[in-house]
């Protein structure tokens, strides 16, 4: 897809210098008009089987575009509400014990630290934070799991995956900051001992909130149970009442009442983005934030250090203050809770145009 016709998929585009789809991805017009078509149809026509039937093939395209997305086997993903979901969902397969330990980092989201301090008050787990690049040298024969973020939300950094999966341990990873973002081959990623990969749908693929996908490595899974009490959409013949089993596939996992309107709106956003290419939308924009960075760094801002990832964070004395005017200009950035730092998620979609907005509102004297 040309840049052109790629801008003129997102109607923000046109009045707005977008860089926040670390925390929600531009709405395509396309995601718009599918999710108002389904809700226009359950309206007119109510929600009796057709509906059904058009979640069940909905549900097939999503997981299909999720698997060409992440370069892995279809019958290996499942449909979540979100990166922090799919997080909870792997945490659940396991039997902890008190006193297992799991090692994660000093960059991760409260999508992670939540589950994981739920794991400690319940079941005894004990939690080691590595700071970034020591995350590797923390594991040890006692740890049962290492859950860190792909990419970090906080700097951009990406995760040393050799060295962590060389230290033994399997790895969960909060995807939320590179599905979508980076080229990712899962089938590769398990090589290096992934055994868990969670995705968001609202960020680097631009669907609705409550969207995202869950690939879960069925060597290390098949007998783990289903993770969570399965529901009716987990079940392989629900009419089979008590004796009702849940699906032996990703489906065990999918995410209980994912809508028509969601699922939808989900299929339209990734479609659009896979018509413009994966590769080259990647591409463009690692490049551009890799750019943006030496630009900042080079104009004296303390740029946090990174990796070869979509975002961008520097130092800032007023962070609030940063965001309020860039909104104000039309720069659309974020800041954190607490923390120094203000953050540009630079996407396929951003022009040069659009950096240059950026760049004269953070350098303006």
């Amino acid at each position: 897809m040309p840049a052109r016709p790629l801008q003129d998929a997102f109607p923000v585009l046109s009045q707005y210098a977008y860089f926040n789809a670390g925390s929600c991805g531009p709405f395509p017009r396309a995601t718009a008009d599918a999710i108002a078509e389904e809700a226009a149809l359950g309206a007119r026509l109510g929600r009796g089987l057709p509906y059904y039937e058009r979640l069940s093939a909905l549900k097939g395209k999503a997981r299909a575009a999720w698997a060409r997305l992440l370069h892995a086997p279809e019958t290996e993903i499942a449909l979540t509400a979100g990166a922090s979901d799919g997080i909870a969902r792997t945490l659940a397969l396991i039997d902890w014990k008190p006193g297992d330990e799991i090692v994660t980092s000093d960059e991760e989201h409260p999508g992670v630290l939540g589950p994981l301090g739920a794991l400690v008050r319940r079941e005894g787990v004990k939690v080691v934070i590595a700071p970034w690049n020591e995350v590797a040298a923390a594991v040890t024969p006692s740890t049962k799991l290492v859950v860190v973020s792909h990419v970090s939300w906080l700097r951009g950094r990406v995760a040393d995956l050799p060295a962590i999966g060389a230290a033994g341990a399997p790895i969960l990873l909060d995807a939320a900051q590179s599905a979508g973002a980076i080229p990712v081959d899962l089938e590769a990623l398990r090589a290096l001992g992934v055994v868990g990969y969670a995705a968001a749908g609202q960020k680097w693929t631009c669907g609705p909130v409550g969207t995202g996908a869950l690939w879960v490595d069925d060597a290390w899974a098949p007998d783990r149970g289903i993770g969570v009490w399965p529901t009716y959409d987990n079940l392989e013949n629900p009419a089979d009442g008590l004796d009702a089993a849940a699906w032996r596939d990703g489906r065990r996992l999918d995410a209980p009442s994912l809508s028509c309107e969601l699922l939808a709106g989900s299929v339209a956003a990734l479609d659009v983005l896979e018509t413009a290419g994966w590769d080259d939308l990647q591409t463009r924009a690692i490049a551009r934030a890799a750019q943006l960075a030496e630009t900042l760094r080079a104009a004296g801002l303390d740029v946090a250090e990174r990796g070869p990832s979509t975002l961008v964070s520097w130092r800032s004395e007023d962070p609030a203050g940063t965001v309020l005017d860039a909104a104000d200009q039309g720069v659309g950035i974020r800041g954190f809770p607490n923390q120094p730092w203000v953050r540009a998620s630079v996407g396929g979609w951003s022009t040069d145009e659009h950096v240059q907005r950026l760049l004269s509102v953070v350098l303006a004297p």
